[in-house]
Protein backbone atom coordinates (compact mmCIF):
# COMPACT_ATOMS: atom_id res chain seq x y z
CA UNK A 1 0.00 0.00 0.00
CA UNK A 2 2.98 2.75 -0.63
CA UNK A 3 1.59 6.08 -1.66
CA UNK A 4 3.13 7.13 -4.84
CA UNK A 5 2.10 11.10 -5.82
CA UNK A 6 -1.02 12.57 -7.41
CA UNK A 7 -0.48 11.55 -11.60
CA UNK A 8 -3.32 9.24 -12.14
CA UNK A 9 -0.97 6.60 -12.71
CA UNK A 10 1.07 6.74 -9.80
CA UNK A 11 -2.32 6.97 -7.54
CA UNK A 12 -3.50 3.60 -9.34
CA UNK A 13 -0.71 2.14 -6.86
CA UNK A 14 -1.48 3.57 -4.21
CA UNK A 15 -4.73 1.97 -1.56
CA UNK A 16 -8.09 3.35 -2.09
CA UNK A 17 -8.63 5.35 0.00
CA UNK A 18 -10.47 9.22 0.81
CA UNK A 19 -7.36 10.78 -0.98
CA UNK A 20 -7.81 9.02 -4.20
CA UNK A 21 -10.86 7.10 -4.42
CA UNK A 22 -12.41 10.08 -6.16
CA UNK A 23 -10.95 9.07 -9.22
CA UNK A 24 -11.30 5.39 -9.54
CA UNK A 25 -12.52 5.72 -12.86
CA UNK A 26 -9.20 7.02 -14.23
CA UNK A 27 -6.60 4.48 -12.49
CA UNK A 28 -5.58 1.42 -13.89
CA UNK A 29 -6.23 -1.62 -11.82
CA UNK A 30 -3.31 -3.16 -9.45
CA UNK A 31 -3.30 -5.94 -7.50
CA UNK A 32 -2.56 -5.99 -3.56
CA UNK A 33 -0.98 -8.16 -1.13
CA UNK A 34 -1.56 -7.08 2.57
CA UNK A 35 1.29 -5.67 4.65
CA UNK A 36 2.64 -7.69 7.58
CA UNK A 37 3.05 -4.41 10.06
CA UNK A 38 4.70 -5.04 13.22
CA UNK A 39 5.64 -3.61 16.37
CA UNK A 40 7.67 -4.12 19.83
CA UNK A 41 5.89 -7.19 21.44
CA UNK A 42 3.46 -8.22 18.32
CA UNK A 43 3.03 -12.16 18.29
CA UNK A 44 1.56 -12.55 15.22
CA UNK A 45 4.01 -11.49 13.25
CA UNK A 46 5.37 -14.64 11.33
CA UNK A 47 1.11 -15.47 10.91
CA UNK A 48 0.76 -12.23 9.04
CA UNK A 49 3.91 -12.90 7.13
CA UNK A 50 2.80 -15.71 6.29
CA UNK A 51 -0.63 -14.87 4.84
CA UNK A 52 1.30 -12.08 2.86
CA UNK A 53 4.02 -14.77 1.15
CA UNK A 54 0.76 -16.77 -0.27
CA UNK A 55 -1.03 -13.92 -1.17
CA UNK A 56 1.77 -12.82 -3.56
CA UNK A 57 2.30 -16.20 -4.23
CA UNK A 58 -1.15 -16.36 -5.65
CA UNK A 59 -0.84 -13.44 -7.49
CA UNK A 60 2.27 -13.92 -8.88
CA UNK A 61 0.86 -17.35 -11.05
CA UNK A 62 -0.21 -14.74 -13.58
CA UNK A 63 2.47 -12.79 -15.95
CA UNK A 64 3.40 -9.79 -13.82
CA UNK A 65 5.26 -6.27 -14.66
CA UNK A 66 6.44 -5.17 -11.08
CA UNK A 67 5.98 -5.71 -7.60
CA UNK A 68 6.08 -2.22 -5.51
CA UNK A 69 6.83 -1.69 -1.68
CA UNK A 70 8.43 0.94 0.10
CA UNK A 71 10.66 -1.29 1.91
CA UNK A 72 10.83 -2.01 5.74
CA UNK A 73 8.55 1.30 6.43
CA UNK A 74 5.31 2.68 5.11
CA UNK A 75 5.28 6.69 5.54
CA UNK A 76 2.02 7.28 4.49
CA UNK A 77 0.18 4.07 5.10
CA UNK A 78 0.27 5.11 8.62
CA UNK A 79 3.85 4.05 9.80
CA UNK A 80 3.81 0.58 9.16
CA UNK A 81 7.00 -1.53 9.48
CA UNK A 82 7.75 -4.62 8.66
CA UNK A 83 11.02 -7.06 9.19
CA UNK A 84 13.28 -7.30 6.85
CA UNK A 85 13.18 -11.03 6.45
CA UNK A 86 10.08 -10.01 4.93
CA UNK A 87 11.17 -7.88 2.17
CA UNK A 88 13.67 -10.17 1.21
CA UNK A 89 11.45 -13.25 0.82
CA UNK A 90 9.25 -11.12 -1.68
CA UNK A 91 12.29 -10.13 -3.40
CA UNK A 92 13.15 -13.67 -3.67
CA UNK A 93 9.43 -14.85 -5.26
CA UNK A 94 9.66 -12.05 -7.52
CA UNK A 95 12.83 -12.60 -9.00
CA UNK A 96 11.60 -16.08 -9.20
CA UNK A 97 8.96 -15.62 -11.47
CA UNK A 98 10.80 -13.04 -13.47
CA UNK A 99 9.07 -9.62 -12.47
CA UNK A 100 10.56 -6.61 -11.31
CA UNK A 101 10.55 -5.36 -7.85
CA UNK A 102 10.43 -1.49 -7.24
CA UNK A 103 11.74 0.14 -4.29
CA UNK A 104 9.77 3.42 -3.37
CA UNK A 105 12.94 4.71 -1.02
CA UNK A 106 11.75 8.18 -1.37
CA UNK A 107 10.35 8.40 2.27
CA UNK A 108 12.83 5.79 3.73
CA UNK A 109 16.34 6.53 2.13
CA UNK A 110 19.41 8.34 2.93
CA UNK A 111 19.62 7.33 6.86
CA UNK A 112 16.08 7.05 7.39
CA UNK A 113 15.57 3.76 8.72
CA UNK A 114 18.95 3.10 10.26
CA UNK A 115 20.76 2.41 6.84
CA UNK A 116 21.74 4.66 3.69
CA UNK A 117 18.85 2.77 1.93
CA UNK A 118 15.80 0.61 3.82
CA UNK A 119 16.33 -2.10 1.23
CA UNK A 120 19.69 -2.80 2.41
CA UNK A 121 18.58 -4.14 5.56
CA UNK A 122 17.09 -6.74 3.70
CA UNK A 123 20.38 -7.71 1.90
CA UNK A 124 18.36 -7.38 -1.45
CA UNK A 125 19.33 -5.54 -4.56
CA UNK A 126 15.72 -4.43 -6.51
CA UNK A 127 15.51 -3.97 -10.21
CA UNK A 128 14.42 -0.16 -9.95
CA UNK A 129 14.69 2.18 -6.85
CA UNK A 130 12.87 5.77 -6.57
CA UNK A 131 14.81 8.25 -4.43
CA UNK A 132 13.92 11.89 -4.19
CA UNK A 133 13.29 13.98 -0.73
CA UNK A 134 16.71 12.92 1.35
CA UNK A 135 18.68 14.04 -2.10
CA UNK A 136 18.39 17.42 -0.81
CA UNK A 137 17.00 17.30 2.51
CA UNK A 138 14.08 18.68 1.49
CA UNK A 139 15.88 22.09 0.52
CA UNK A 140 14.92 21.82 -3.04
CA UNK A 141 12.76 19.32 -5.17
CA UNK A 142 14.41 16.59 -6.73
CA UNK A 143 14.00 12.97 -8.37
CA UNK A 144 16.06 10.10 -9.52
CA UNK A 145 14.87 6.80 -11.20
CA UNK A 146 17.71 4.14 -10.63
CA UNK A 147 18.31 0.75 -12.19
CA UNK A 148 19.55 -2.28 -12.98
CA UNK A 149 21.93 -2.25 -16.32
CA UNK A 150 19.92 -4.79 -17.82
CA UNK A 151 16.72 -2.30 -17.83
CA UNK A 152 19.00 0.71 -18.63
CA UNK A 153 20.38 -1.01 -21.67
CA UNK A 154 16.60 -1.97 -23.04
CA UNK A 155 16.51 1.80 -23.70
CA UNK A 156 20.45 1.70 -25.49
CA UNK A 157 19.86 1.64 -29.34
CA UNK A 158 20.28 3.94 -32.33
CA UNK A 159 17.00 3.77 -33.07
CA UNK A 160 14.88 6.71 -31.71
CA UNK A 161 11.86 4.08 -31.16
CA UNK A 162 14.03 2.37 -28.11
CA UNK A 163 14.30 6.11 -26.47
CA UNK A 164 12.94 6.89 -23.50
CA UNK A 165 11.41 10.21 -24.13
CA UNK A 166 9.93 11.18 -21.19
CA UNK A 167 11.72 14.43 -19.28
CA UNK A 168 10.48 16.86 -17.02
CA UNK A 169 11.02 20.81 -17.23
CA UNK A 170 13.68 21.05 -15.01
CA UNK A 171 15.62 17.94 -15.40
CA UNK A 172 18.99 18.14 -13.59
CA UNK A 173 18.15 21.68 -12.10
CA UNK A 174 21.51 23.44 -11.17
CA UNK A 175 20.18 24.37 -7.75
CA UNK A 176 18.80 20.92 -6.89
CA UNK A 177 22.15 19.19 -8.24
CA UNK A 178 23.95 21.51 -6.19
CA UNK A 179 21.99 20.82 -2.86
CA UNK A 180 21.85 17.40 -3.46
CA UNK A 181 25.69 17.21 -3.58
CA UNK A 182 26.36 19.63 -0.79
CA UNK A 183 23.45 17.10 1.45
CA UNK A 184 24.84 13.80 0.22
CA UNK A 185 28.67 15.12 1.60
CA UNK A 186 27.00 15.84 5.40
CA UNK A 187 25.94 12.49 4.96
CA UNK A 188 28.68 10.81 4.15
CA UNK A 189 30.99 12.34 6.64
CA UNK A 190 28.61 11.43 9.51
CA UNK A 191 26.86 8.42 8.98
CA UNK A 192 26.49 7.88 13.07
CA UNK A 193 23.80 10.52 12.76
CA UNK A 194 21.04 7.80 11.04
CA UNK A 195 23.49 4.66 12.38
CA UNK A 196 22.80 5.03 16.05
CA UNK A 197 19.66 6.93 16.37
CA UNK A 198 17.69 4.00 16.87
CA UNK A 199 19.53 3.55 20.58
CA UNK A 200 18.33 7.13 21.50
CA UNK A 201 14.26 6.22 20.67
CA UNK A 202 15.03 3.09 22.84
CA UNK A 203 15.53 4.88 25.92
CA UNK A 204 13.33 7.72 25.33
CA UNK A 205 10.18 5.56 24.56
CA UNK A 206 10.37 4.79 28.22
CA UNK A 207 8.79 8.08 28.79
CA UNK A 208 5.64 6.92 26.92
CA UNK A 209 5.45 3.03 27.43
CA UNK A 210 3.52 3.07 30.54
CA UNK A 211 0.69 5.03 29.48
CA UNK A 212 -2.49 2.40 28.93
CA UNK A 213 -3.86 4.56 25.21
CA UNK A 214 -0.55 4.26 23.84
CA UNK A 215 -0.18 1.13 21.76
CA UNK A 216 1.97 -0.31 19.09
CA UNK A 217 4.70 1.14 19.60
CA UNK A 218 7.32 0.36 15.99
CA UNK A 219 11.17 2.20 16.04
CA UNK A 220 13.10 1.75 12.56
CA UNK A 221 15.97 3.91 13.10
CA UNK A 222 15.62 7.78 12.77
CA UNK A 223 11.37 7.19 13.03
CA UNK A 224 9.71 6.02 16.31
CA UNK A 225 5.84 5.66 15.94
CA UNK A 226 2.67 4.53 17.99
CA UNK A 227 -0.68 4.16 17.44
CA UNK A 228 -3.15 5.95 20.16
CA UNK A 229 -5.99 3.83 21.47
CA UNK A 230 -8.50 6.79 21.40
CA UNK A 231 -11.97 7.45 19.87
CA UNK A 232 -13.74 4.60 17.31
CA UNK A 233 -11.97 5.78 14.33
CA UNK A 234 -8.22 4.97 13.06
CA UNK A 235 -6.00 6.42 10.81
CA UNK A 236 -6.56 9.81 8.71
CA UNK A 237 -10.53 9.66 10.37
CA UNK A 238 -9.36 9.85 13.74
CA UNK A 239 -8.92 13.68 14.57
CA UNK A 240 -6.90 13.14 17.45
CA UNK A 241 -3.92 13.82 15.83
CA UNK A 242 -5.48 17.50 14.66
CA UNK A 243 -5.77 18.41 18.71
CA UNK A 244 -2.40 16.63 19.67
CA UNK A 245 -0.65 19.01 16.66
CA UNK A 246 -2.01 22.17 17.82
CA UNK A 247 -1.33 22.07 21.28
CA UNK A 248 2.35 20.41 19.96
CA UNK A 249 3.16 23.52 18.42
CA UNK A 250 1.55 25.81 21.72
CA UNK A 251 4.49 24.61 22.72
CA UNK A 252 6.95 24.82 20.02
CA UNK A 253 7.40 21.09 18.78
CA UNK A 254 5.85 20.91 14.97
CA UNK A 255 4.92 17.10 14.35
CA UNK A 256 2.10 15.97 11.86
CA UNK A 257 0.36 13.33 12.94
CA UNK A 258 -1.54 10.70 10.62
CA UNK A 259 -5.07 10.64 12.42
CA UNK A 260 -4.46 8.36 15.27
CA UNK A 261 -0.66 7.47 14.44
CA UNK A 262 1.76 9.82 16.52
CA UNK A 263 5.00 9.79 15.06
CA UNK A 264 8.77 11.70 15.21
CA UNK A 265 10.36 11.95 11.93
CA UNK A 266 13.25 14.38 13.17
CA UNK A 267 16.10 16.04 11.19
CA UNK A 268 19.83 13.96 11.11
CA UNK A 269 20.82 17.29 13.28
CA UNK A 270 18.70 17.49 16.02
CA UNK A 271 20.44 17.30 19.15
CA UNK A 272 19.97 14.66 21.76
CA UNK A 273 18.48 17.63 24.38
CA UNK A 274 15.95 18.63 21.40
CA UNK A 275 15.13 15.15 21.08
CA UNK A 276 14.51 14.41 24.83
CA UNK A 277 12.56 17.39 24.80
CA UNK A 278 10.11 16.07 22.39
CA UNK A 279 9.36 13.08 24.13
CA UNK A 280 8.66 15.29 27.05
CA UNK A 281 6.41 17.69 24.83
CA UNK A 282 4.34 14.68 23.84
CA UNK A 283 4.40 13.36 27.21
CA UNK A 284 3.00 16.46 28.93
CA UNK A 285 -0.03 16.65 26.12
CA UNK A 286 -0.63 12.75 26.32
CA UNK A 287 -1.40 13.20 30.22
CA UNK A 288 -3.98 15.86 29.24
CA UNK A 289 -6.29 13.64 27.25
Amino acid sequence: MPYHGDTFGAMALGERNIFNESFEKLMFPVKRVPWPSTWIGDEDVEKKEKVSIEKLCELLKQPTVAVIAEPILQGAGGMNMVRPAFIKKVSELVSNHNSLLIADEVMTGFGRTGSLFAFQQAKIEPDLIAISKGLTSGFLPMGITLSKDKIFQSFVSDSPEKTFWHGHSFTANPLGCAAANASLDLLENEPNKYLKFEEKHLFLINKLNHLPFVKKVRICGTIIAFDLEIGANSGYLNTIGKKIKKLAIEKGLFIRPLGNVIYLLPPLCITDNQLEISYEIIHDILLTL
